[in-house]
C-alpha cells in the first residue's frame, strides 16, 4: 500500500527528514507527532508528491509516486493542508465542486453533483453551501476544505483504496468539529483505506489512530501502536516536557496528563 524507505529531504547541508520510514496497510490510521520543527509537514509532503525527497523511496499502491500521472494520483489521493489559499469570492459549494475536477473533463455530471452533496451531508457544512468562502470563520473554512477533499476522494467506479493525507486537521476546529473529523477519517480507514495524519494532541491521537510515529529533529523516535509508544520515557524525550502515561478512565486506551515544570510553576506563584 504506503511504504516510505529510508527518506531523506536534505536543503542545504540540513536534513530535514534523515532515513524515515513507514509502512500503511489497508486500514490504516496512523499519527505523525512531535515537537514543532520536527519535520512532519515536509514528511506529508512528500508522500503527496507535492516534494521529492533528497534519498529514499516512496510508493503508493506498488508505483513510485513520483511516477503516478497527475490526474491518475488525484482520484487516489488527497491532501488537506494546514492552510487553503482561495483568492476568488467563491461561495462554498463552487469550493466543494473543486475536488471533483479530477473526475470530469469539461464540466460536472450528476454524480459530481450527488458527490458534492454527500460532501456537505458527511461534513456536516450544507447550511453554508451558499455563502461566500472569505465570509466564514477559520473553522468553517477549514470544515468546508474537507467537505472539498471529501468530494474529491468519493469515486463508486473505483474499488482501489484511497489514500487520505491530513496536515494538522483540527486547526481552528471546536472540540465536536474534531472529534467529528477524526471519526469520519477513522471510518474511511476501517472501510479499506488508508489515512496518515499530522497532529499536535496527543491524546486525540490515542483516541483514533492505531499506529503513531514520533518525530524529533527529522528522524524518527519511536513508532508503533499507541501501547508501544505512549510511554512516560518516550513522551518526554521527544518533547522535552514531563508528561505522564496513565490508562483512560473510561476508554480502552491512554491518556496523557501534562505536569507543571518547575519553570513555568515558579512563574504561577
Amino acid at each position: 500500500m504506503m511504504e516510505l524507505k529510508n527518506i531523506t529531504f536534505r536543503v542545504g547541508q540540513r536534513d530535514i527528514l534523515h532515513n524515515v520510514s513507514l509502512h500503511a496497510d489497508r486500514g490504516s490510521f496512523i499519527g505523525i507527532l512531535g515537537p514543532n520543527g520536527a519535520g512532519k509537514s515536509t514528511l506529508i509532503k512528500t508522500m503527496s508528491g507535492e516534494i521529492t525527497p533528497t534519498s529514499g523511496e516512496i510508493t503508493w499502491l506498488n508505483q513510485s509516486i513520483g511516477k503516478w500521472k497527475d490526474g491518475q494520483l488525484a482520484k487516489s489521493r488527497a491532501v488537506l493542508t494546514q492552510k487553503s489559499q482561495v483568492s476568488l469570492p467563491l461561495v462554498n459549494k463552487e469550493i466543494v465542486m473543486m475536488g471533483r475536477y479530477p473526475h470530469f473533463k469539461h464540466s460536472p455530471e450528476t454524480r459530481d453533483y450527488h458527490a458534492v452533496e454527500n460532501a456537505f451531508h458527511k461534513t456536516g457544512t450544507h447550511p453554508l453551501a451558499d455563502q461566500v468562502y472569505h465570509q466564514t470563520s477559520g473553522g468553517e473554512q477549514q470544515r468546508i476544505q474537507l467537505a472539498r477533499v471529501w468530494s474529491q476522494l468519493d469515486d463508486n467506479l473505483s474499488a482501489s483504496p484511497k489514500l487520505f493525507l491530513l496536515d494538522e486537521p483540527l486547526n481552528n476546529l471546536d472540540i465536536f468539529h474534531q472529534h467529528q473529523v477524526l471519526k469520519m477519517a477513522a471510518e474511511f480507514a476501517e472501510a479499506g483505506n488508508v489515512v496518515i495524519a499530522v497532529m499536535h494532541d496527543i491524546n486525540l491521537a490515542a483516541l483514533y489512530m492505531n499506529h503513531l510515529m514520533f518525530l524529533k529533529k527529522g528522524k524518527v523516535v519511536a513508532q508503533g501502536t499507541p501501547d508501544e509508544t505512549l510511554t512516560d520515557e518516550i513522551l518526554t524525550g521527544v518533547y522535552n516536557y514531563p508528561l505522564t502515561v496513565v490508562d483512560h478512565p473510561e476508554m480502552n486506551t491512554k491518556t496523557i496528563l501534562h505536569t507543571v515544570s518547575n519553570t513555568i510553576h515558579s512563574r504561577t506563584k
